[in-house]
């Protein structure tokens, strides 16, 4: 895996002096700061937060024009040929490569690109289906079914891959954009009688997830889903399917044996798939897409019972959350033809950092976490992508050294420390970068945690 030093920090410096340089650092914060007790010579001055240390003045700002997982995933609309899709970034040119995903072929389905990718010109791109990926290039029966998947791929003209993503259509001309499941189904949380199946679809949407003769239903009007199945036969492999709106996939997972049992299995444990180097997908935007599938594809083989994944997944260093949530998102792509059938528990790491930054007139830099801690840190941020046990504590508010008790001034320790069992193991998940606070040097003068530090 990435054998890099954990020197992002340093190049994101860098990046930042040069925005300064070239007058790009963006407007304030929608909204005046509300700085937490625990940050030290620290104030909201106006819409933006300020750092006073000695005669120095640091003053927050945002990146300009991230990338946001909200509009490389694109837009698409349906017409009389095939699909349209707009990215709704007039100053994308690229190229947009696309192949049906064979659901029922394999176990493990995965897009089948198709000859001739499609160019992206100023933020648009098309796929015809309707002359094109018939008669012998239709490999999923969509002219018999009037229905299929894409599985897409998008890559600036540099050859830079920013995202993975899938479409389903319906129809045989005019064709329509289905409800689609752009991520999952993922396992999680295995116990002995029930698991949790997580999934995100392209729309509101229903999901159903049949088991054993059982029904379980999600709610109606989300685009973020979570199903519990209960009542399930320990120690057992259940198949299951997904069914959400004409499109349905079938799928299994298995129990844990009841606790105590003894009985032998093998889980596996990784760490650090971050971006690396040599170019294709061992940078799919902030994720070592090459390696994870490569790892996961093992670890199905040699059958393990759950896989530990300890930090570093994504490049992060990231101050918008769109563009955090997007490499998220490719990072779950990765695991995600594997982690249908078992469950991968996360925790986080330095790379995991999501931060609000300050800048004075010479381009020095100080990151702390982000805040505020219950809406944009990076324990929020990564809470919202995963499914983990949320067992652990609640947070540092309240202890000896919290400075306002009646206020929130510590980021939350839901679901990334906790602790899972399978049966005769039990597994205790730290974050040793909570609060982690980037610009080490300053962690004396304006708070925060350092890098590796257990509060």
């Amino acid at each position: 895996m990435n054998s890099q030093p954990c020197a992002s920090r340093h190049r994101w410096s860098v990046f930042l002096i040069a925005c300064l340089l070239i007058g790009t650092v963006l407007p304030a914060c929608a909204q005046k700061l509300v700085i937490p007790a625990i940050h030290h010579n620290m104030d909201a001055k106006g819409k933006k937060g300020i750092i006073e240390i000695g005669d120095e003045t640091f003053t927050s700002f945002e990146a300009d024009d991230p990338l946001q997982l909200a509009k490389v995933k694109g837009a698409f609309t349906g017409t009389d040929l095939g699909l349209e899709v707009d990215f709704d970034m007039p100053g994308l040119n690229g190229t947009l490569y696309y192949g049906f995903i064979p659901y029922g072929d394999s176990r493990h389905p995965m897009p089948v690109y198709f000859k001739r990718p499609s160019p992206i010109e100023g933020g648009k791109a098309s796929i015809q289906i309707k002359d094109a990926l018939d008669g012998r290039y239709d490999m999923v029966g969509w002219e018999e079914n009037q229905l299929g998947t894409f599985g897409y791929r998008v890559m600036t003209e540099s050859g830079a891959l920013l995202y993975d993503g899938k479409v389903t259509f319906t129809g045989n001309g005019p064709f329509e954009v289905a409800p689609t499941v752009i991520e999952g189904p993922l396992v999680n949380q295995v116990g002995p009688d029930s698991v949790v199946i997580t999934f995100q679809t392209s729309a509101p949407a229903s999901g159903t997830i049949e088991i054993g003769g059982q029904v379980f239903e999600g709610a109606n009007d989300q685009m973020s889903h979570e199903i519990v199945l209960s009542g399930l036969a320990p120690g057992t492999t259940h198949d299951y399917s997904l069914t959400v709106g004409p499109w349905s996939a079938d799928y299994s997972l298995r129990t844990a044996p009841i606790q105590g049992s003894r009985e032998p299995f093998t889980f596996a444990y990784a760490s650090d798939s971050r971006n690396g180097q040599g170019g294709g997908e061992r940078n799919l935007y902030g994720a070592n897409f090459y390696i994870v599938k490569k790892i996961m594809a093992l670890a199905k083989q040699q059958e393990v019972a759950f896989f530990q994944f300890s930090g570093d997944m994504i490049n992060g260093y990231l101050t918008d959350q769109e563009e955090m949530n997007l490499q998220y998102a490719n990072w779950k792509r990765a695991i995600e033809p594997f982690a249908h059938y078992f469950p991968v528990y996360p925790s986080m790491g330095n790379h995991e950092a999501f931060m609000k930054t300050f800048v004075d007139e010479d381009g020095k830099v100080i990151s702390v976490d982000r805040f505020p801690y219950d809406q944009e840190s990076g324990e929020t941020i990564f809470a919202s992508n995963f499914s983990n046990p949320q067992n652990g504590p609640v947070s540092e508010d309240g202890q000896a050294y919290d400075p306002d008790p009646e206020n929130m001034d510590f980021p939350s320790y839901s679901e990334n420390v906790y602790w899972y069992q399978y049966d005769n193991v039990s597994v205790i998940v730290l974050n040793s970068n909570y609060w982690y606070a980037p610009t080490t040097s300053a962690v004396g003068f304006v708070g925060g945690n350092p890098h590796a530090y257990l509060m």
